[in-house]
């Protein structure tokens, strides 16, 4: 097996790839094995087959369906502290938006860099031991697209303990065989970075996907150095339809964080 990885940063050409060989004609797996990323021989009968490889070098992507190659997907688990910070958005005070809907659902953890390479109907040939092992090689892809949060207009940044923003409508996976995204709705939470210079707030993170159908709302979450909270929603719907390449979401939020009351007391107390 050989995969070629010309879309594939280096940092992912030097760990372990997973092979499952699938019979073309019932999709099921006969054979799940490990190579480097440059390949290796592996031993597998004569047969038409279809092929799924991935990298195998991540912490949050986990696997399922492995039995059969259109039930082969990858997807990440819930992330049940972020899954209760959510809950707490319709008990925040200062919603810019009163009666906005509030997310439910669950939040899961961004997923790592995954590529994968997909070979449908190649046939490996009966051969002497003599003869020459035959060469399989794939294509490999990244599965997940890099995106980033900006969010303009967010002046009085000395007085911000900390930013955080959840969307939602995202996939929670991917079906490695077809490339179809899974439709389970769940939402990315993520700590927003500050810069003071642009009066702006960022996050970079990693999704699949987006949900087909599903409302895609971005909510931003301010804690003051008085402890006061403010949530502003936002509906980015609009920003996030699918594909390749890079995402960025932009949302205007001209707030200026208010100054703590003087006299001590809240995040960052005077002495």
């Amino acid at each position: 097996i050989h995969d070629t990885v010309a879309a594939v940063p280096a940092s992912a050409k030097e760990g372990l790839w997973m092979h499952r060989f699938c019979d073309h004609a019932t999709g099921r797996t006969v054979l799940n094995t490990y190579t480097g990323a440059a390949g290796g021989l592996v031993d597998v009968p004569a047969g038409r087959y279809s092929l799924v490889s991935n990298a195998f070098d991540n912490e949050t992507v986990l696997f399922d369906g492995e039995g059969t190659f259109s039930g082969l997907k990858a997807y990440t688990n819930v992330a049940v502290e972020l899954t209760r910070s959510l809950s707490e958005v319709s008990k925040a005070v200062g919603t810019k938006a009163p009666g906005f809907p509030v997310p439910d659902g669950e939040v899961v953890w961004e997923p790592d860099p995954l590529y994968a390479a997909v070979l449908e109907d190649f046939e490996v040939p009966f051969r002497d031991p003599d003869e020459p092992e035959p060469v399989v090689r794939a294509d490999a892809w990244p599965m997940v697209r890099n995106c980033r949060v900006v969010v303009h207009g967010a002046t009085g940044q000395r007085y911000l303990h900390q930013a955080a923003c959840f969307l939602s409508g995202v996939a929670r996976g991917r079906y490695l065989g077809s490339g179809e995204l899974l439709q389970d709705s769940v939402s990315l939470g993520m700590m927003l970075k500050t810069d003071a210079a642009a009066d702006s707030l960022c996050a970079d993170f990693r999704a699949f996907g987006f949900v087909d159908g599903a409302g895609k709302r971005l909510y931003v979450m301010l804690t003051d150095t008085g402890g006061g909270r403010y949530v502003f929603p936002f509906d980015v719907s609009a920003q996030c339809a699918n594909g390749e390449k890079p995402l960025t979401i932009h949302v205007d939020l001209d707030f200026e964080v208010p100054e703590p009351p003087s006299g001590g007391g809240g995040l960052s107390p005077s002495i």
